[in-house]
C-alpha cells in the first residue's frame, strides 16, 4: 500500500518549531514512522489502515477528518518535532554520521537536544491521551476502534497514553461506554 501521510508538510512547519527551510524528505520517513510507532499504537491496526486507505483514496468521512485533523495531527506535531531534535543535525554520509554546522549558527549540544526531545513527548503524549478518551467517547463512530478483529498481525490499540516510569495511580475514567456501564451496574456498598 503507498504511504499516507496523516499531517502535510505545511500544517507541521506551521504549528510546530521546525524550520520552513527542513525539506520533506527529511521529515517523511519521521513522520511516517511516528504515525507507524504511536497513532497505529493507540488506533489498533485496523483503523489505523482505514484512515490511511481514506487519505490515499480521498474518501475521507467527516468523523475520520475530525479525528486525524483535531486529534491525531496534534500528535504527530510532536512527535515529528522530538524525533527531528537529534536527526536535523546529524546526517549518516559516506564516511559516516556527521554533525552538521553553519558559520552563522552553533549547534546545541547532545542535553539540550535531548530536553527538547523530552519537552515536545511529554506534549505528545498529553495530545495522545486525548485522542484515547476522544474513540472511547465517540466508539460508536469508530467500531475498529473497540473491534479490531483478530490475528496475529492485528494491533489492539492499547488504552494507556502515558509512558512515564512513575505510577500516578488508577484513573477513574472508563475506557469505553461498555465499561461505564459495567461500572455502573455494580454497587460498590
Amino acid at each position: 500500500m503507498a504511504n499516507a501521510l496523516f499531517i502535510s508538510e505545511s500544517t507541521l512547519k506551521e504549528r510546530s518549531f521546525i524550520s520552513d527551510n527542513v525539506d520533506i524528505k527529511y521529515l517523511r520517513e519521521t513522520i511516517l514512522w511516528a504515525q507507524d510507532q504511536h497513532i497505529q499504537r493507540l488506533t489498533g491496526s485496523t483503523l489505523y489502515e482505514l484512515l490511511k486507505t481514506q487519505v490515499i483514496a480521498n474518501t475521507l468521512t467527516a468523523a475520520n477528518t475530525t479525528l486525524i485533523n483535531d486529534y491525531i495531527q496534534p500528535i504527530l506535531i510532536w512527535r515529528v518535532t522530538a524525533e527531528s531534535a537529534y536527526w536535523s543535525s546529524n546526517k549518516l554520509m559516506n564516511k559516516g554520521v556527521t554533525n552538521l554546522s553553519s558559520e552563522n549558527s552553533q549547534l546545541a549540544g547532545r542535553a539540550t537536544i535531548d530536553a527538547l526531545a523530552n519537552k515536545a513527548n511529554d506534549k505528545a503524549e498529553w495530545y495522545e491521551s486525548r485522542l484515547v478518551a476522544f474513540l472511547c467517547e465517540n466508539e460508536a463512530d469508530y467500531p475498529t476502534y473497540q473491534n479490531p478483529g483478530s490475528g496475529s498481525d492485528v494491533i489492539h490499540p492499547t488504552r494507556e497514553a502515558f509512558t512515564s516510569a512513575i505510577f500516578l495511580g488508577r484513573t477513574d475514567r472508563p475506557t469505553s461506554f461498555r465499561q461505564k456501564y459495567r461500572d455502573e451496574q455494580i454497587d460498590l456498598n
